[in-house]
C-alpha cells in the first residue's frame, strides 16, 4: 500500500519559491552525501583487498561470520561513519568473543587493539564522512548542526518522503506568512526540534545523531492545521489494483500523523531509528507559532484572496 499527501486543494497566487528552494537544497545535499558514501565504500573495498594482517582477518571473520572483502569493507565502513568510532569499536569488542583461547577481558583488549590499528590506517586514506559533518549530535548543542542536519537525509526513501510532505503543507504556509516569516519559522523549527531532542536525550551516551527534515515537516503540519483546519489535502492512494486521489481534511490528517507519532513515542522500542521526539516537538512548536503569532489573523487568512480553492 502507498499513501501520501502531495498538494493542498487550493490554488496559490504565486510560486512558493522558498519551499522549492528548500527541496532543491535537500536534493543537492543528498547527492553529495551519496557520492561521498560511495567514495568511502570504494576506499574500504580497496583497503580490505590490500590488507594482509592475519589477526584482522580473524577478527573480521568472527564478527561478520565470513572472511570476505565485502564483509571487511562493511565492517570498516560502519566504524568510519559512526560519530564515535572508538565507542563503536569498543561495542564490537564487547559483543563478540573472538578468541576462544583468551578470557573475555583479554579477547576484548586484543580485538579493540586490532580494530583501532586497522581503522587508524583506513582513516588516513578515506574521505571524511559528509553525513557525520552535517548531522546533529544531541549532546553537542551546535546551532550550526541543528540547521545543517535538516537538509541531510539517511537514504532516498527518507528524502523523498520528507519532501512530499514538506511541499504539500509548506507551500501554502509560505504564501500565507510571507518569505521572511517563513524563513524564521523554518529556522525556529530546526533549532527547536533539535533542542527538544537534546533535552530528552540529555546524559544518554547511546543517543543517536539525528538528521532529516521531518521535524520541520511536522511543524508545518501543526501550523497549517491551525490556520486552515478544514482545507482539503489531496492524497495519492494505491493498494494492489486500486488507485485513487483522495481529498482529506487537514485536521484529520494532522490528527492521524501527530497522534500516531505520540503513540509510537510512548510505545516504540528504544532501538527505533525514527526521531519521534523531533516529530512531536515539531508539531507542538508549529501549533504554538500559530497560537502566539497568528491567532488573531486566522479569520483573515482563511478568507484571504491569496488563496483560492481548486475546482
Amino acid at each position: 500500500m502507498l499513501f501520501f499527501p502531495y498538494k493542498v486543494d487550493i490554488n496559490l497566487k504565486r510560486l512558493p519559491l522558498l519551499t522549492i528552494l528548500v527541496c532543491i537544497v535537500c536534493l543537492v545535499v543528498y547527492y553529495f552525501q551519496y557520492t561521498n558514501n560511495r567514495a568511502i565504500e570504494k576506499t574500504a573495498i580497496k583497503f580490505c583487498e590490500n590488507n594482509k594482517d592475519k589477526l584482522f582477518a580473524v577478527v573480521v571473520e568472527k564478527i561478520t561470520t565470513a572472511k570476505t572483502v565485502r564483509n571487511c569493507a562493511k565492517l570498516i565502513y560502519s566504524i568510519h561513519i559512526n560519530d564515535k568510532p572508538q565507542l563503536k569499536i569498543l561495542g564490537l569488542a564487547e559483543d563478540y568473543h573472538v578468541f576462544d583461547s583468551l578470557n573475555f577481558a583479554q579477547g576484548q583488549s586484543l580485538v579493540t587493539t586490532v580494530l583501532n590499528e586497522e581503522y587508524g590506517k583506513f582513516k588516513k586514506i578515506a574521505p571524511q564522512s559528509l553525513t557525520t559533518q552535517l548531522y546533529y549530535v544531541p549532546g553537542s548543542f551546535s546551532f550550526v548542526h541543528m540547521i545543517s542536519a535538516v537538509f541531510a537525509h539517511g537514504n532516498m526513501a527518507h528524502l523523498l518522503g520528507n519532501l512530499f510532505f514538506f511541499f504539500a503543507f509548506a507551500a501554502s504556509i509560505e504564501i500565507i506568512v510571507g518569505m521572511v516569516a517563513f524563513t524564521i519559522i523554518i529556522l525556529t523549527l530546526a533549532i527547536g526540534t533539535n533542542l527538544s531532542y537534546s533535552a530528552v536525550m540529555f546524559a544518554n551516551i547511546e543517543a543517536l545523531p539525528t538528521l532529516g527534515l521531518s521535524g520541520v515537516v511536522m511543524g508545518m503540519i501543526g501550523l497549517f492545521v491551525f490556520l486552515l483546519p478544514t482545507a482539503n489535502i489531496r492524497c495519492f492512494f494505491w493498494f494492489l489494483v486500486i488507485v485513487r486521489i483522495l481529498r482529506i481534511p487537514a485536521w484529520f490528517l494532522a490528527s492521524w500523523y501527530i497522534g500516531w507519532d505520540v503513540f509510537q513515542l510512548y510505545t516504540a522500542q528504544s532501538g527505533s531509528n525514527v526521531n519521534l521526539v523531533a516529530h512531536v516537538s515539531g508539531a507542538v512548536i508549529g501549533l504554538a507559532i500559530g497560537v502566539i503569532f497568528y491567532r488573531h489573523k486566522r479569520p483573515v487568512i482563511t478568507a484571504s484572496k491569496r488563496l483560492r480553492r481548486s475546482t
